[in-house]
């Protein structure tokens, strides 16, 4: 169990259902999670298809809310959407009518946080800064990913969430994207929660991997992984732990 002192995020006896008009009962989706998430840490959050892991994370953004518990954030309950708490999603949604430049520009001019040199920065970070007069339409989906994750990072959240990034990309676009996320994740220590369904990312990014079971989804393991970045995906280590988890999953239920 974590120190509470060092605990950023809780998730307390949380369920979550949703009503369904031609049933009778309610369709549980989670089942009383609980779990804590330390300041700083990379998790991964594994399940099968339609086990809640997306419900969980916008619960975590403030985008949803549990049918029962709680979830806090620095040991305040989560009522609201907020700034500290950037979110990233499968699909880039940027905006095609403005620039690289100004999309990342963005949130910081909505809250009146404008900084040219941190734009800058940014875009030197995740390795666009030769595209920042570009349009959208006119980039790669990789190169429209790391546009969308610098815009994530402008408001500088303490807590980034990743709603299967990277699953639309091919496959070396998709791992040399996994090298940048730990390069940033390393430098800017931000608490990073992915939701990802490949196996091989988790282990590769993360520090700690949270496996749901099927719906209504429980925690059936969460693993803490000691393998030193960076990762060497032939390292016995990480076969292991690949191991370990599909073993959970096959056991969990069908994974796909």
């Amino acid at each position: 169990m974590p120190d509470e002192a060092g605990v950023q995020i809780r998730v307390q006896e949380v369920v979550k259902s949703f009503t369904r008009t031609d049933f009778d009962s309610p369709l549980v989706v989670l089942d009383n999670l609980c779990f804590s998430i330390e300041r700083g840490r990379f998790v991964s959050i594994i399940g099968e298809s339609g086990c809640g892991k997306t419900t969980l994370l916008r619960m975590i953004a403030g985008l949803d809310f549990p049918s029962k518990g709680c979830v806090y954030r620095d040991n305040v309950k989560v009522t609201a959407l907020d700034s500290k708490c950037g979110m990233m999603f499968q699909q880039t949604l940027l905006f095609p009518f403005l620039t690289v430049y100004e999309n990342v520009a963005f949130g910081p001019r909505m809250l009146k946080k404008y900084d040219p040199r941190q734009i800058r920065g940014l875009l030197q970070l995740v390795r666009v800064e030769e595209f920042s007069n570009a349009y959208p339409n006119h980039l790669s989906g990789g190169m429209r990913q790391r546009v969308s994750l610098a815009r994530a990072l402008a408001n500088e959240p303490d807590i980034l969430l990743l709603d299967e990034p990277l699953g639309a990309l091919d496959a070396l676009t998709r791992m040399k994207l996994q090298d940048e996320l730990v390069t940033i994740w390393q430098k800017r220590k931000n608490t990073m929660i992915m939701v990802t369904h490949d196996i091989d990312e988790a282990v590769f990014l993360s520090d700690t991997i949270i496996i749901l079971s099927p719906r209504p989804a429980h925690i059936e393991e969460t693993l803490s992984l000691d393998i030193p970045y960076p990762r060497n995906r032939s390292d016995p280590r990480f076969i292991a732990a690949r191991n370990r988890i599909l073993e959970i999953l096959q056991y969990a239920g069908d994974f796909r």
